[in-house]
């Protein structure tokens, strides 16, 4: 019989089947990005541009963009993590 010590208190007998639930979970995480000094410097012109550099780096993490917004002078980031960028050294 092979046992696993959890604590000083509690041991599993790991040669028993455990039906494990499955677990699900996100995290969201939201990003501000501000213009050094908070000037107003982020044109109309290029704003999408901009917002769709910063998304496309975020996914290329591995994580999930869901919203890249901001106005002149800062810049909003909404992040889904993804699970093993999580547990990554």
């Amino acid at each position: 019989m092979i046992h696993l010590l959890l604590s000083s208190v509690v041991t599993v007998d790991i040669t028993k089947t455990i039906k494990w639930q499955t677990l699900y979970h996100q995290i969201y995480i939201q990003f501000v990005f501000a213009v050094k000094y908070r000037e107003a410097i982020i044109d109309k012109q290029w704003k999408s541009k901009l917002h769709g550099v910063i998304g496309n780096l975020i996914n290329e993490t591995g994580c999930k963009t869901i919203i890249v917004n901001g106005v002149e002078d800062h810049v909003h980031c909404l992040v889904g993590l993804n699970q093993s960028f999580l547990f990554r050294n």
